[in-house]
């Protein structure tokens, strides 16, 4: 048991037995009458007082239950561990209806507690009831990744023992209101109908199990239901949403009062529905008698009821302006005070607006960061659930974040001496890659753990939290029951003595919290100051700054990172000394349309190269004025610029924007596309970004901190190079023969006819005689020795440069593939490096993917270049293609890489391999990686390419611009 359990089992005790000998005296009575009357009478007092209890809960009159669950609770404080275990987790039910979430997981875990600790443990039953009540009081305090992990435990404790019991519909109901919360729609539905099919055996239970009947299980359906109710609402169905919840609402009414909190919820439910469906008559003619029936029967600090103000002051006309902001208020208190963080969220995103739609900025911009901070805990809460699903989180706050920035723009307008400026960065970054950003944060702290300082903080760390929280939860366990004791223990608490001795240990209590806080918060600014990576994983900070200016930027560069709004374009622009935050009036839609209009020339360019004359050099200006021409006056004469992007930014090269597009420059170029028609020779007359700046890509503004103060030390290497190039794909050879025809190949998987995998033999070439330009020892595995196994299991970690020239695959190419040879499920739709599918595979499907990155590669590379397609790609239509961006460019960071040369569309294979050879030439000759791709572009822009018998200008931005740098 641990310490803070066997704190608080000791303080029941103390409580019940020895604080002021209030509550020992409190059931002397009835403990020494039911021993007088032998165990079986003090049995059937235990019993009826746990029946009564549940009768009054069901009855809406939940603070009878609460009395009857506390007597209960007190006569067990002289009985066995079992009896303990049980009335403990009675209490915890009736709390959690009470909205009490944080003391009812005190009391269930006490209960799971004592059930183990038992000479006589309860059955199954117990410890699945249990189980789930815990599962739920942490869910509604924003735990999700918690909860869920419990309730999966529920369901298959429930399934495993009796799969046709009553309980068997609840587990899976409960699992599935929390799959709907985390956005997993269709295993959520898959449960609720298996829910509702289940026929329980009223005859296979065990003795004292009263849920076991057709009462129960009527119950149980109609919360599967309702939740179904719930699920359809979440996908937008609003008809089918109502249907649900009116046969819910059906079987509820047949067997509850209309107080009973399952009614509630329903017409609570049912009320958000019609608001949907644009009906606000009814869902206002719902929730204005709601309001009163949940206070009568809840009270009016109850969650619930802050769930139903929240709604209502929503739905509120605007003339009834000081309801609104008062219903909103409250609600928020209520929240924060149950620690219901995704609802705190909620409350911050309709306040902050309504406050912003009345001209308090202010007051809105205090409830925006509330909610910033409680979307914070969410999403860190959230780990242990899959990438995916905590993507679903972060987007669903991602209005929240963007609002806030908005509001803090107008205020910076209003006052621009005022420092809104910084906050709006500080904002900005918390939006920025969270997955990666938190992935980084982890790979950083896995560094210290030889650390003895760090370890020996860590631990004391853990300790002192664990203590104040102990300490903390006897505090709450005392203040819930304030006020709800009974007569008996009221009457002796007026006995001089007992409130003395009362008294003395509240404030003994109060004593021992406020030092724990104050050695507490000592060990975290030790933590804070020494180690920060390690704090900002459990308690989130921005990036700001002070930190960026002072600890971060060199001298010789400039940051810039962008916030994309639906209506403008902000950037951040920090140099060392220098900070200013520049507006752009172009909005998301807008920026979507014209970064589509560049890409869609590189990503479909024909077989013959036909289509690259669609890029349109005025489309280019016009990004170019839109994005980067705002910004120039702060930038100065450094050539290096650090970019964040957001959204489609991310898949943008900025290298490839055209500076100048007045009707000489448009003269110029039409003349030499009439004079030399199909050899692109015209792009090199144009004038480039990438002339004048250098820019090196980043994730987040996080992942810069991380590469500039928490790298790993530096290494020995022992080995220049490992390649992996030229992968046997078997394909066959007239795909060969069909490229030497067209004059070309290209390291996509995208063919006419769909999916192909044409071999890439001048990769080997490639490989070979980057080996030789570096010169040293280098392992250059080629052909069918290009094995995924052989990535996975040499060590990389003392290899200067790391060299993949293979196709790359975005997630659904991944998926195209995977079908296509039989690859294992988990490769589906991850970014992936395909390697060879001939030789021996050692039991791999050829499929690199970014997970197994993740998990296999640990390298200290100056340099890893995956010479493929797509590497740098992602979604440029969502708001979080910086996450696409991050797929194989975040492996590899987070594995060790400290710059990667990546792609952002599928590259054509000749213009590769030289690029790819200038490079490492340029770094031979002493060129950082930076310069060394500047100065290798330049040299592939002023070289033809020859197709069969023509030649075409490389100065067309297909062939010098997808590969980009990221990194420091």
């Amino acid at each position: 048991m641990t310490g803070a359990l066997l704190k608080l089992q000791s303080y029941f005790h103390v409580r019940f037995l020895m604080v002021g000998v209030a509550l020992a005296l409190a059931v002397q009575c009835n403990i020494s009458s039911a021993k007088g009357n032998g165990r079986a009478a003090w049995k059937a007092q235990f019993m009826e007082l746990g029946e009564q209890s549940k009768q009054a809960e069901l009855a809406g009159d939940l603070d009878t239950a609460e009395k009857l669950a506390r007597d209960r609770l007190n006569i067990a404080g002289d009985g066995p561990a079992r009896a303990q275990a049980v009335a403990s987790a009675g209490l915890g039910n009736v709390l959690r209806s009470k909205g009490l979430f944080a003391e009812s997981e005190i009391m269930f875990r006490k209960a799971l507690t004592l059930n183990e600790a038992s000479d006589e443990p309860a059955g199954y039953t117990f410890q699945l009831r249990a189980t789930i009540n815990l599962a739920s009081a942490i869910e509604s305090q924003g735990r999700l990744a918690e909860s869920n992990a419990l309730f999966r435990k529920a369901l298959a404790l429930q399934l495993s023992s009796q799969p046709n019991h009553v309980d068997a519909i609840h587990a899976r109901t409960l699992l599935a209101n929390n799959l709907i919360a985390l956005h997993q729609y269709s295993e959520a539905e898959v449960l609720l109908k298996q829910a509702i099919a289940v026929k329980p055996d009223f005859n296979n239970k065990e003795a004292g199990d009263q849920r076991s009947t057709p009462y129960w299980e009527t119950m149980r359906k109609a919360q599967a239901l309702n939740a179904l109710g719930l699920l359809a609402f979440q996908q937008k169905k609003w008809t089918q949403a109502l249907d649900y919840l009116q046969q819910a609402q059906s079987q509820f009414s047949a067997i509850l009062p209309p107080q009973q909190i399952n009614v509630l919820k329903n017409s609570y439910a049912q009320s958000k529905v019609y608001f949907k469906m644009d009906k606000p008559e009814m869902a206002l003619a719902i929730l204005r008698p709601l309001q009163g029936q949940t206070v009568a029967a809840l009270g009016v600090n109850h969650p619930f009821n802050a769930k139903v103000e929240l709604l209502l002051a929503q739905g509120l006309p605007d003339s009834e302006k000081a309801e609104k902001n008062r219903l909103f208020d409250h609600a928020m208190q209520v929240f924060e005070r149950v620690q219901a963080r995704d609802q705190v969220v909620d409350v911050s995103k309709f306040w902050s607006s309504y406050l912003q739609q009345t001209g308090q900025n202010e007051k809105a911009l205090q409830v925006s960061l509330k909610g910033l901070d409680a979307a914070d805990e969410v999403f860190s809460n959230s780990q242990g659930l899959s990438d995916s699903t905590r993507e679903d989180i972060a987007q669903q706050f991602t209005p929240l974040y963007k609002n806030t920035l908005a509001l803090l723009l107008q205020l910076h307008t209003a006052q621009p001496k005022a420092g809104y400026d910084r906050q709006a960065l500080a904002v900005a970054s918390r939006t920025q890659s969270r997955l990666f950003t938190e992935m980084l944060k982890r790979a950083d702290v896995s560094n210290l753990q030889g650390d003895p300082t760090f370890n020996a903080l860590k631990s004391k760390l853990q300790t002192q939290q664990k203590e104040l929280a102990s300490l903390q939860e006897l505090q709450n366990e005392q203040i819930a029951s304030a006020g709800r004791s009974n007569d008996t223990e009221t009457s002796l608490s007026n006995d001089p003595i007992v409130a003395e001795r009362m008294k003395a240990y509240r404030d003994k209590l109060v004593r021992e919290i406020a030092e724990a806080s104050r050695n507490l918060q000592t060990t975290e600014d030790s933590m804070w100051t020494r180690y920060p990576r390690f704090m900002e994983l459990t308690k989130p900070r921005p990036v700001d700054l002070d930190l960026l200016q002072g600890k971060v930027l060199r001298p010789d560069e400039t940051l810039v990172s962008y916030s994309l709004l639906n209506q403008k374009l902000v950037a951040f622009v920090i140099g060392q000394h220098t900070f200013k935050m520049i507006q752009s009036p172009v909005g998301k839609a807008a920026l979507y349309a014209l970064i589509q209009q560049v890409r869609q020339p590189e990503e479909d360019p024909k077989s013959d190269l036909s289509g690259l004359h669609k890029l349109d050099p005025s489309v280019l200006f016009k990004l170019y004025e839109a994005v980067f021409k705002p910004i120039e006056p702060e930038l100065g004469n450094g050539r290096k610029v650090l970019v964040v992007g957001d959204g489609p930014l991310f898949t943008l090269p900025l290298e490839m924007l055209v500076t100048q597009w007045g009707a000489d420059d448009q003269n110029r170029f039409n003349a030499v596309r009439t004079d030399k028609p199909d050899t692109l020779q015209e792009y090199a007359t144009l004038h480039y970004l990438g002339d004048t700046r250098d820019f090196a890509y980043l994730p987040s503004l996080s992942s810069l901190v991380s590469l500039r103060l928490y790298s790993k030390p530096p290494v020995q290497y022992q080995t220049e190079l490992v390649s992996f190039a030229n992968p046997d794909f078997k394909a066959d050879p007239s795909q060969a023969s069909t490229r030497e025809a067209l004059g070309r190949a290209q390291r996509s998987l995208r063919g006419s006819s769909g999916l192909t995998i044409p071999p890439l033999p001048e990769t080997e070439g490639e490989a070979r005689e980057i080996s030789g330009i570096l010169g040293g020892k280098s392992e250059l595995y080629l052909g069918d020795n290009a094995q995924e196994h052989t990535v996975k299991t040499i060590d990389l970690s003392h290899s200067r440069y790391v060299h993949f020239a293979t196709h790359g695959l975005m997630g659904d190419e991944t998926s195209m593939v995977s079908k296509e040879l039989g690859a294992r499920a988990d490769s589906v739709a991850q970014p992936a490096l395909l390697m060879s599918l001939g030789g021996n595979l050692q039991g791999e499907d050829g499929l690199l993917t970014m997970g197994e990155v993740l998990s296999s590669l640990n390298l200290n590379a100056q340099l890893a270049v995956l010479s493929a397609c797509n590497t740098a790609a992602g979604n440029s239509d969502s708001d979080h293609a910086g996450e696409g961006f991050a797929g194989l460019t975040r492996a590899f960071m987070y594995a060790g890489a400290k710059g990667l040369l990546v792609s952002h569309w599928s590259v054509e294979s000749q213009s590769t391999q030289d690029l790819m050879t200038s490079v490492f030439k340029q770094i031979k000759q002493g060129n950082d990686r930076l310069t060394a791709l500047t100065n290798a572009r330049a040299q592939l822009r002023a070289k033809p390419l020859v197709l069969g018998l023509r030649g075409v200008s490389q100065a067309h931005p297909y062939f010098w611009a997808p590969f980009v740098f990221v990194g420091d």
